[in-house]
């Protein structure tokens, strides 16, 4: 239990504090040393026993590497830069385990459960239910994501309208031009009866448009 009484009610300047944006919901962070879970538009203070609070923030810190690993290897790093993030992932891990256990141990588990990203990092270590044993996964080792493959032309409008719905979820012409292999005009013209402008305004700007069915005023 990490709310003692009505802690996230009472003290709003010491036990709450409005959400950080770039704090996932439902996930542990941690601010001047102190932990704080995020539910909503705040950020609640953890009332747990620092040795609890000393897990979750070592957990934390091999959540950040793991994020910052897995957004390298999306971005196609080079070898040499995975191999240094590995070592600091590497390092890190190894000094929580050495203080507090390996992530699939109890103790472990019940301080960092309410965390959306716990199957994250538990997904980090492979247990050996047979041999009772725990080994380090492949991405303390290996290239395990592959970069995000950049797209530079669509055969034709229509595949340059459903790359835009993927890669921005809606009508992005200037971005469907530069895939497109011809003009504006003609692109549009092949979209016929698969985007619409807003009815509420015929400005012909790319924001305007939409997919799909074209809306009727009532």
């Amino acid at each position: 239990v990490y709310w003692e009484g009505d802690a996230r009610e009472s003290e709003p300047g010491r036990d709450r504090i409005e959400a950080d944006p770039d704090v996932p919901n439902y996930t542990f962070t941690v601010k001047n040393d102190e932990v704080y879970y995020r539910e909503g538009a705040y950020m609640y203070r953890c009332q747990a026993k620092e040795s609890v609070k000393r897990r979750i923030r070592g957990m934390h810190k091999i959540r950040l590497a793991v994020r910052e690993l897995m957004d390298m290897q999306t971005a196609n790093c080079s070898d040499s830069e995975l191999q240094e993030a590995q070592r600091h992932l590497n390092k890190a891990y190894d000094a929580f385990v050495e203080t507090h256990g390996y992530f699939v141990n109890r103790t472990n588990k019940s301080a960092f459960r309410q965390d959306n990203d716990y199957p994250l990092i538990a997904s980090l270590e492979v247990v050996d239910e047979d041999n009772k044993t725990v080994h380090k996964a492949d991405m303390f080792y290996k290239r395990t994501i592959q970069p995000k493959a950049i797209v530079e032309k669509a055969d034709n409008a229509i595949e340059a309208l459903h790359i835009s719905l993927s890669e921005y979820g809606k009508v992005n012409i200037p971005y469907m031009l530069s895939l497109y292999q011809g003009e504006r005009r003609e692109m549009l013209k092949e979209l016929q009866g698969r985007i619409f402008l807003n009815p509420m305004n015929a400005d012909p700007d790319e924001s305007k448009y939409r997919s799909g069915r074209p809306q009727r005023n009532i």
